[in-house]
C-alpha cells in the first residue's frame, strides 16, 4: 500500500488478543441505532469528508483518495464481521473486477480493497458527530476503523491468498498490518477471510445492496 509515513498503535505484552479485538471491534460506541437505508446513505454522506480527514490523519494514501474509487454497494450495509457496524466497500482500478463479484475472482497483483465503517448511537467514543436533522435526536455518528487488503506479489503470504491486511483507526493510528508492524493485531482478519478461500479470501457485498 503506498504511505507518506504511518503513525502505529503500540501496545503492551500483557495485553491479551481478546482485548485487542475488542477494542478495534466493538470499543468505540454505547448503545447502538439502527439505521434505515436511506438513513444510513444520509448519514454516511454528511460524515464522508469528516471520515477521510480522520483516518489520513496518520499520512496513509490509501486512506486519502479511496472514495474517489469505485464503490461496491447501493447504500452502507451492516456488516456482522465488522463489529455490527455500517460500511461501504471501494476498489481501485485493478479491483474492478470485483464488481463482477463472485465472476470476477482472483483480482490481480495491486488490487486493492478499502471498507470503511461507521455507526449511529447514543454516545461514542472516537469520531463522535452530531449530525442534526440527518439522525434521531441524541443520536450521534460514531466513525470505526478502516479495513484495507491488498493483493501483493505472488509468495507474500500464501495463507492469505497473498493479501496484505491493514487496519487504521479514526485518527491515522494504523492497528497492524500483515507483515508489518502490528501484524498480530490483525492476524484475525486473515483467519477470518480463509473462509472466502475459494474466492480469492474476498467476502463480497450482499445481493440485496449491489449496484443495480
Amino acid at each position: 500500500m503506498a504511505m507518506a509515513s504511518r503513525s502505529f498503535l503500540k501496545f503492551p505484552a500483557f495485553i491479551g488478543a481478546a482485548f485487542l479485538l475488542a477494542a478495534a471491534i466493538g470499543g468505540e460506541a454505547v448503545s447502538k441505532e439502527p439505521l434505515t437505508d436511506e438513513g444510513a446513505e444520509m448519514t454516511y454522506n454528511a460524515l464522508r469528508a469528516a471520515m477521510v480527514e480522520s483516518y489520513r490523519a496518520g499520512g496513509d494514501d490509501t486512506a486519502a483518495v479511496y472514495m474517489g474509487w469505485q464503490r461496491f454497494n447501493r447504500v452502507p450495509f451492516l456488516s456482522g464481521t465488522h463489529g455490527g457496524r455500517y460500511s461501504n466497500i471501494y476498489g481501485n482500478a485493478k479491483a474492478s473486477a470485483y464488481g463482477l463479484f463472485e465472476k470476477g475472482k482472483p483480482l490481480p497483483k495491486g488490487a486493492v480493497l478499502v471498507r470503511d465503517s461507521f455507526m449511529a448511537a447514543k454516545a461514542c467514543l472516537t469520531g463522535n458527530v452530531a449530525l442534526g436533522d440527518k439522525t434521531p435526536p441524541g443520536v450521534f455518528a460514531c466513525f470505526g476503523p478502516l479495513f484495507v487488503m491488498e493483493k501483493m506479489e505472488k509468495g507474500f503470504n500464501p495463507e492469505s491468498g497473498d493479501w496484505q491486511f491493514t487496519m487504521i483507526f479514526p485518527g491515522g493510528t494504523v492497528f497492524g498490518t500483515t507483515k508489518g508492524q502490528g501484524a498480530e493485531n490483525v492476524d484475525f482478519c486473515m483467519n477470518c477471510h480463509e473462509a472466502a478461500e475459494p474466492d480469492d479470501f474476498i467476502f463480497y457485498t450482499p445481493e440485496e445492496y449491489r449496484p443495480n
